[in-house]
């Protein structure tokens, strides 16, 4: 079962701290499954706005600790990495109340180091209200583009489909998948095929199959179903299902049990790796400038001393 926000508090921190106090969202989200034995049915649940709900605790939960200090703002290079009080700061100690306090309350967290006793502070920030989305405004952005439809237009939206399927093609290209051949869409059936060659000694048949779904539109298992069977008539031994919005828990465990037959990429996992393999997606690093100022210069006095 997937609980409120403040559980995902420690659990983000702590799985932080197990990957070496840095690690991108996927690794993060990955250690979370694990620690805290999150089932199929747990993964697959989603917001009311689609999005993956254990994935929308623990972007919540950095949300929180950013606000408290504990990690730093390293969003531009896609890191999650813990601040100096992050590392340093006795979790014994910390409680998800305590955090709360800090950030609402204004009051300090006390951490004990080598050299002595630093207090730290956190300004009082709003914050949005749990379960809001808590994707980046990009992923937003790319997302909606990537489920746009017009119910009016079914033409346009086919038109769209194919586009979604040439550019699954081009993303599994840059991945090393050598998509040879492309398929008309048709139910149940396949929308590429072609090889991945391991080390240049092994050569697996692959295939893919590209479902551009609104975000509240689960894939289920009867799709998985019918997709494996492509593939056995096909004689592939590999599988690849894209979509752009998630799947249920029957699909994912379907998957699960097919031993790595059949690869689910979801639409949050496919926005990150048209982000990694820059596909349709640049990044832009920017500069910023912190300015500090010193209150002393300003309010310091020389007091002259006059002899008589």
């Amino acid at each position: 079962m997937i609980g409120n926000a403040e559980s995902y508090y420690l659990p983000t921190l702590l799985a932080l701290r197990n990957l070496g106090g840095q690690a991108t969202p996927k690794e993060v989200y990955s250690e979370i499954v694990n620690d805290l034995n999150l089932v199929d049915e747990d993964i697959a649940e989603t917001t009311s706005g689609g999005e993956s709900l254990y994935k929308n605790r623990v972007r919540f939960a950095r949300l929180i600790l950013l606000k408290a200090g504990l990690i730093n703002d390293d969003s531009l290079r896609g890191i999650w990495q813990l601040s100096e009080l992050g590392v340093s700061i006795d979790l014994a100690s910390l409680s998800a109340s305590k955090i709360r306090q800090v950030i609402y309350e204004n009051e300090k967290f006390q951490v004990e180091t080598k050299k002595d006793v630093q207090k730290f502070k956190v300004l009082h920030q709003d914050e949005s209200s749990e379960g809001d989305d808590t994707r980046e405004e990009w992923e937003r952005h790319l997302l909606q583009i990537l489920t746009i439809r017009d119910e009016k237009d079914q033409q346009y939206n086919r038109a769209l489909d194919d586009r979604f399927e040439k550019i699954v093609a081009s993303l599994l290209r840059k991945m090393e998948v050598d998509i040879d051949q492309t398929i008309a869409s048709r139910d149940g059936g396949l929308d590429g095929i072609g090889t991945y060659s391991i080390g240049g000694i092994l050569t697996e048949k692959v295939a893919f199959q590209a479902k551009r779904y609104g975000l509240q539109n689960k894939v289920g298992r009867p799709e998985i179903q019918s997709f494996v069977g492509a593939l056995t008539s096909e004689n592939i031994t590999r599988g690849i299902f894209v979509t752009t919005s998630t799947f249920s828990a029957e699909a994912i465990e379907d998957a699960r049990k097919r031993n790595n037959t059949v690869q689910l990429i979801d639409g949050e996992m496919l926005i990150q790796l048209l982000r990694r393999y820059r596909l349709g997606v640049t990044t832009q690093e920017i500069t910023v400038e912190k300015i500090n100022i010193d209150d002393g210069f300003f309010t310091r006095i020389q007091t002259v001393k006059r002899h008589i």
